[in-house]
């Protein structure tokens, strides 16, 4: 999914190729958020990683990506989106059509501070996973991510080749990731949730 970030200030944008999907947006009345943002040019078919970091005094609540040249990207898997720090959000990908950009970015909020929560699932060789992770309660799910382990491998050769089906608010306070491993070595599904 070569693009998912907010459009504006009142909606996501996502965009994909040869298949039908839904978009998600969680939208809040009380908080506004600011967008960050940075990138790193991407020059080989290797895993490529980006962080957008918030500025001091704000905690990141979200995050999203972008592709630069978006249509030509229908085989580039987002291995790894999800908040890697209290200001960070973090985006691990491999570029199908180089040479190219890859950009992140984090929505940032003057907060208190927020609790990242996470839940790992097994995704086998050449077979489906998930994951699911949950909010405490009493706490609200503000938003969620995923991250893929060992060190994914788009070449199917010396780790994971999962690509992720759907990252979405499952329930009031969980956030659920799918997936399916094309390689023959097992990996598995860090599912995150931004909790406050």
């Amino acid at each position: 999914m070569p693009v998912s970030r907010a459009l504006g200030t009142d909606a996501w944008l996502v965009r994909t190729f040869d298949s039908s999907f839904t978009g998600y947006a969680y939208c809040s009345k009380t908080m506004r958020a600011s967008r960050a943002h940075n990138s790193v040019d991407v020059n080989d078919n290797e895993n490529a990683s980006v962080d957008a970091r918030c500025p001091s005094g704000t905690r990141v609540v979200s995050g999203g990506h972008r592709m630069a040249n978006p249509g030509a990207q229908s085989n580039s898997p987002i291995y790894s989106t999800f908040p890697s720090g209290q200001r960070t959000w973090s985006i691990l990908a491999v570029v199908s059509d180089v040479p190219n950009s890859l950009k992140a970015f984090a929505y940032c909020a003057d907060t208190a501070p927020l609790t990242v929560r996470t839940a790992t699932g097994a995704v086998p060789s050449n077979d489906a996973g998930m994951s699911t992770v949950s909010c405490k309660s009493g706490e609200e799910l503000l938003s969620g991510g995923y991250e893929t382990t060992p060190t994914p491998d788009w070449h199917n050769t010396n780790g994971p080749d999962t690509f992720i089906h759907s990252s979405f608010r499952s329930a009031a306070r969980a956030w659920t990731v799918n997936a399916f491993n094309y390689s023959d070595v097992a990996g598995q599904l860090v599912a995150y949730a931004i909790c406050a």
